[in-house]
């Protein structure tokens, strides 16, 4: 028995995060309705061909629940009309994605552009999420002064502060006038600010698992960074010379996320190829064999290429081009969007690398743990 449906505040602001992902993953159950739109960056609310786009999306997913007969699509309808009202008066990037069901309601705002669809299936559709996670991952930047200490959430050219911290004076006394005293107090009081800043950015990570840019001064950095127990994943440091204010640290700190999502993708390609040479029992190929084997074994890591998509219908067959073209648009499933889900509900990794780069292993590679890891 389905009941009426919860609406979360919608938040088009909030950070996407691979735990968004794996909380939609896991929300299967007809009707999960997905709306994927394109939009025109805008800081104050989205224009107005987006939101009559928006709601043409709402109208055909009106029709899409009506066609299959459902009693309660009122209430399912009710809610999307809701969250497109709350998503219209929100700033917007190039991307948006409303996800609803009787359940689950979640907006995200996304860095790059996407293909216009409604899905309406018994699971959502998360590639673009996903796609916004590994083109411009969420992270922390830590920027570090010599009074004081901030902790920013960012996405694209999104910045939230989480945290700021300032730096104790340094508690030298009526008696203290020795100036190697005075620097011993010193240094003490900036090893205390660190390592409160340190402590602080352990429970943000711990709430926020991402990667990590550092900026400062290159001695405040490199200070922290060697005495830091919370610096993994680190993407790279930023000298404050050079990026004096906060889209400046922006657009330094996207240049190094792209590096660091470079290695990341070759590391993901290495660790394919590696097992293929070494150890090919734990390597399942192409979409039949991957889909197939993460049905019936925890995997590792699925690597796919970015735009790969495969038309099939429920049980992870692929359509044959006479049933494709057979078949109405609506009611195809896309077998790769069904493989991510399924390796994130069994808690794999997912790797999107460029088109061409896993063309020997068509397209889509699920990697298997270690007989010792499993």
């Amino acid at each position: 028995m389905m009941t009426a449906p919860t609406l979360s505040r919608t938040d088009t602001l909030h950070a996407l995060r691979w735990s968004d992902v794996a909380e939609l993953a896991s929300a299967s159950g007809f009707p999960c309705v997905t709306l994927v739109l394109p939009t025109t960056p805008s800081p104050h609310h989205m224009a107005a061909p987006d939101r009559a786009e928006l709601a043409s999306l709402v109208d055909q997913a009106e029709r899409m629940l009506r066609d299959a007969g459902l009693m309660s699509r009122e209430q399912l309808v009710s809610a999307l009309r809701e969250m497109e009202a709350t998503a219209s008066g929100q700033r917007t990037g190039r991307g948006l994605v409303l996800c609803a069901s009787m359940a689950v309601q979640r907006c995200f705002t996304l860095p790059q552009t996407v293909q216009r669809r409604v899905v309406l299936e018994s699971t959502f559709a998360t590639r673009e999420l996903i796609a916004a996670l590994h083109r411009t991952p969420p992270h922390l930047l830590v920027s570090l002064h010599p009074g004081c200490g901030h902790i920013y959430r960012v996405q694209g050219s999104s910045a939230t502060p989480v945290a700021t911290l300032h730096a104790p004076a340094p508690d030298s006394g009526p008696d203290v006038d020795d100036p190697e005293d005075l620097d011993a107090l010193a240094r003490a009081a900036t090893n205390q600010f660190l390592a409160e800043t340190d402590l602080e950015l352990g429970q943000q990570r711990a709430l926020f698992p991402s990667p990590l840019v550092l900026a400062g001064t290159p001695r405040l950095v490199d200070l922290f960074a060697r005495r830091s127990r919370n610096c993994h994943r680190l993407a790279g440091m930023i000298d404050t010379a050079h990026a004096q204010t906060l889209p400046e640290l922006l657009r330094k700190s996207a240049i190094h996320l792209e590096r660091y999502l470079r290695s990341r993708q070759a590391e993901a390609l290495t660790l394919v190829q590696r097992t293929a040479d070494e150890q090919p029992e734990r390597l399942a190929v192409g979409i039949e064999a991957a889909w197939h084997t993460a049905r019936r074994t925890r995997p590792l890591m699925l690597v796919v290429e970015e735009s790969f998509s495969v038309p099939g219908g429920i049980g992870g067959v692929p359509l044959s081009p006479a049933d494709y073209r057979e078949t109405d648009p609506r009611h195809l499933h896309d077998l790769v969007d069904d493989l991510v889900e399924e390796v994130i509900r069994r808690g794999g990794q997912v790797a999107l690398v460029e088109d061409g780069a896993l063309h020997e292993h068509g397209r889509v590679a699920l990697v298997l743990p270690s007989r010792g890891r499993r």
